[in-house]
């Protein structure tokens, strides 16, 4: 009786994971990192060959407001995603989407990403890891 029951419960599990990938499941990898003035973290969805990115940068610095507009590169993802002229909002945190892809290499969990923040003249250069 045992013995039936857990072979169905494997059955089940084996036929559920097989039925997740045929259908596109989805993965989700998880990078961060940081430097003096910020930290970083990147959300990557991957569902098939498709990318979806989204994208936390926060000055840990001091006073934000004076801060008027940032600019970004994160290098390592589909050759690299980046913004000019953006604003943090009033906690010093930019949360946004970086973009879908198709067709690129895919990430994995032991890709680096390369992120350089430049604002008000300064410049730092950070690595993002996945955790």
């Amino acid at each position: 009786m045992i013995t039936g029951l857990l072979f169905s419960v494997l059955i089940t599990a084996c036929n559920s994971e097989t039925l997740n990938s045929s259908e596109g499941g989805s993965k989700t990898l998880n990078f961060s990192g940081e430097s003096k003035h910020w930290s970083g973290e990147v959300s990557v969805i991957q569902t098939g060959k498709r990318q979806d990115k989204h994208i936390i940068l926060k000055y840990k610095g001091g006073d934000v407001r004076k801060i008027k507009t940032i600019s970004y590169k994160i290098e390592g993802i589909d050759g690299g995603v980046s913004a000019s002229q953006v604003k943090l909002n009033k906690s010093g945190v930019l949360d946004t989407s970086g973009g879908s892809s198709t067709g690129g290499g895919l990430l994995s969990k032991n890709d680096k990403l390369t992120v350089t923040v430049k604002w008000n003249g300064n410049s730092e250069t950070f690595n993002l890891v996945s955790k």
